[in-house]
């Protein structure tokens, strides 16, 4: 075991001490040259921005611990032990709160687990100074607190930080590995640096609140509660609900403060009644409802697929195999965008449409409703224009779109919302995604408290721990 000071083992060619001999791990032979200053000789050439001066400023620096002096440093076969001082005077009394600087000498020796340093593991070794109050009843003695480490906790905060930023994208297991940290060492660090509920006094405005629901595990229905917000474009992640019960979505909404409640003004949901009609009863008439464009889609988009499968099924059994290998890809070409149709896939439709005109109908329709929310148009425009493809659609004599229909009188005004300044539920349908992704990563997390730290991670992760 070396010791930094040692100059027996750390001479330089001219008698003096070299604290970075070619034989140092930290520095392999090849990797040093005479800095060009006779008291430091062996100074790092990699290292071109390098003042000459002591070996424990150069440390001090590397660590970026503030407070602390170095005072030495030893090499085992495990990594690399530096011993620190604290050069902070005084701390704050543990009973009275006071600022006191009598020393009563230091506490027990603590080992804390830093940033590596040129890919050896690097801990902290310090002993820290305690203080006596001569103010309080029996001059009671308090051990100060370093603001770069947590209390009870076995690793810098800075390590913790690198921990964290490692878990971004990654799972538990895969950093206690990468990391030779301990399972549960790297859960300990998630419990003390990451809530499992919302600050709300980290939050300043809410402008617009999404809800939606997961299952926890894939073909059960043990549904959770995904509430996001979005502000000036930034994603927020507020609550992981253990239900989708009424109830428990009331509870939540009525714990946001009300400096929050009177700020929000839109709230974008799919058609479940439980969180539309909470939302309308917690927020008011202020806050607009909006039902995402995109479930709405979805609900006319599947009747038409719908008609498409009773169609193909009809004209599989009157057609010869020839002209029905003619409509093959008929899916595919009905779903996309007549501009988005290569010569090729025009052939399928046009070809479907001359066996079936009341396909084609539907098709058209479907098509029209799109465009009527693909165009910039106020709200009082929309509900006109919808109103006219409703009247279309009965003169068609379409059946296909019955149930749709029954759907955009019930939802008229929440759906119609949605042109007032175009807001969807873009951002909680991605967020969704990314959950999917989180749990499948993680082979399913069960516990919504540590879902919620996952993800809170993954969105703010990279902008609060990453140096």
């Amino acid at each position: 075991m070396k010791d930094l000071h040692d100059t027996e083992h750390n001479c330089g060619p001219e008698g003096y001490p070299s604290y970075f001999p070619g034989e140092n791990p930290f520095f392999p032979s090849g990797n040093t040259a005479d800095s060009g200053d006779a008291r430091y000789p062996g100074i790092p050439a990699v290292f071109p921005w390098y003042a000459p001066r002591s070996s424990d400023a150069f440390l001090e620096t590397l660590l970026n611990i503030p407070g602390v002096a170095v005072e030495s440093m030893e090499i085992t076969g495990e990594g690399v032990i530096i011993t620190v001082r604290s050069t902070v005077e005084g701390t704050r009394c543990g009973r009275c709160g006071r600022e006191i600087c009598r020393p009563y000498g230091h506490g027990r020796e603590i080992t804390l687990r830093h940033l590596s340093l040129f890919g050896n593991e690097t801990h902290i070794r310090i002993c820290p100074p305690r203080y006596q109050c001569v103010r309080c009843e029996g001059s009671p003695v308090t051990t100060q607190k370093a603001s770069w480490h947590s209390q009870r906790s076995p690793h810098t905060t800075a390590y913790e930080n690198h921990i964290l930023t490692q878990l971004v994208s990654s799972t538990v297991g895969d950093v206690s590995v990468r990391e030779h940290v301990g399972y549960e060492a790297v859960m300990g660090i998630i419990a003390r640096r990451i809530d499992t509920k919302v600050n709300w006094d980290e939050i300043l405005s809410i402008d617009t609140i999404g809800t939606d629901e997961i299952p926890l595990k894939k073909g059960h229905k043990n549904f959770v509660t995904v509430v996001t917000a979005l502000t000036d474009g930034k994603l927020m992640i507020l609550a992981v609900l253990p239900d989708r019960e009424k109830k428990t979505v009331r509870k939540f909404f009525k714990s946001i403060p009300k400096r929050l409640r009177k700020k929000v003004r839109t709230v974008c949901s799919d058609m479940y009644e439980g969180f539309v009609n909470v939302a309308k009863d917690i927020f008011g008439k202020r806050t607009r409802i909006v039902v995402d464009r995109f479930h709405v889609a979805r609900l006319y988009r599947n009747d038409l697929d719908g008609l498409r499968k009773k169609e193909m099924r009809r004209l599989r059994d009157e057609l010869s195999e020839k002209e029905y290998g003619k409509l093959k890809g008929a899916m595919w070409a009905l779903r996309k965008k007549p501009e988005k149709l290569s010569p090729e896939e025009k052939d399928v439709p046009e070809c479907l449409f001359g066996h079936s005109p009341e396909l084609e109908t539907a098709y058209r329709l479907c098509q029209e409703l799109t465009d009527i929310f693909e165009e910039d148009i106020s709200k009082s425009e929309a509900k006109r224009r919808i109103g006219n493809w409703k009247l279309w659609v009965r003169l068609s004599g379409l059946s296909c779109y019955d149930k749709f229909m029954r759907t955009l009188e019930k939802w008229c005004e929440e759906i119609t919302n949605y042109f007032v300044d175009r807001r969807t539920s873009g951002f909680v349908e991605g967020l969704n995604n990314k959950i999917k992704v989180i749990k499948r990563r993680c082979c399913g997390i069960l516990n919504v408290d540590h879902l919620f730290q996952r993800i809170f991670l993954d969105i703010r992760g990279y902008s609060l721990f990453a140096s």
